[in-house]
C-alpha cells in the first residue's frame, strides 16, 4: 500500500473490509523523508530550514507519515481484534524532548505529530484491551538511513516481533518504545 495516495489505502482498506480479516498486529511503517524527492533539488530544503519553508511540502511530510496511518487505522478499527496493536513506526527525530537542533520541519514535525496521534488513539483505546504505541526503531540501513547505519530492517523487525510476542506492545498502550522496550522520551 501507498500511503502517499488515497486511493491506495481506499482500495487496500475495501479489500480487508471485504474479507474479513482480522488484525492483531498494525504496523504503520510510513516513512517518507523530503530529502528523497531527487526530482526537485530545493524540495528538501524547502522542508528542512525555516529561511526556504514551503507549507505545502511540509503538509506532503504530514499526510504521508501521520495522518495516512491515523486513516488507516480509523478505517480498519472494525477488523482490529479485541486485544490488537496498533503500531506507529515513529523516529527519535519525532522526540520534541530529545529536539537538540533547529529545522526538519517536513520529516521531524510528521514524526512529533504522529506521536501525538498515537497517544491520542491510546487514550480512546483505554477502555477496551487494545493497544497504540509509538516505536523508534533506530538508525536502519535503509535508503532513509544509509549503509552505516547501525541495524538492519531485519534486525529491527525481529525486534518488534519479540516485543509483540512477549506482550510488551500490548502493556504500553500510550507509550513510545525503543526496539529493546525501553521508553523513549516525548
Amino acid at each position: 500500500m501507498d500511503l502517499s495516495k488515497k486511493k491506495s489505502i481506499a482500495q487496500v482498506c475495501s479489500e480487508i473490509l471485504a474479507d474479513g480479516l482480522e488484525i492483531d498486529l498494525l504496523i504503520n511503517n510510513a516513512g517518507f523523508n523530503p530529502k528523497d524527492r531527487k526530482d526537485d533539488p530545493n524540495y528538501f530544503q524547502s522542508t528542512f530550514k525555516i529561511e526556504h519553508f514551503d507549507a505545502s511540502n511540509v503538509a506532503e511530510s504530514l499526510w504521508i507519515n501521520a495522518l495516512a496511518p491515523m486513516t488507516l487505522i480509523s478505517r480498519i478499527l472494525p477488523n482490529l481484534t479485541d486485544d490488537a496493536v496498533a503500531l506507529n513506526i515513529s523516529s527519535w527525530l519525532g522526540s520534541i524532548g530529545g529536539k537538540t537542533s533547529g529545522g526538519h520541519y517536513g520529516y521531524a514535525g510528521s514524526k512529533a505529530l504522529l506521536n501525538m496521534f498515537t497517544r491520542a488513539v491510546a487514550l480512546e483505546f483505554s477502555d477496551t484491551n487494545k493497544s497504540a504505541v509509538a516505536l523508534n526503531p533506530g538508525w536502519m540501513r535503509t535508503d532513509m538511513g544509509g549503509s552505516n547505519a547501525e541495524r538492519t530492517p531485519t534486525e529491527v523487525a525481529q525486534a518488534v516481533f519479540a516485543l509483540w510476542r512477549g506482550g510488551k506492545l500490548s502493556a504500553a498502550n500510550g507509550k513510545f518504545l525503543n526496539t529493546d522496550g525501553s521508553i523513549h522520551p516525548w
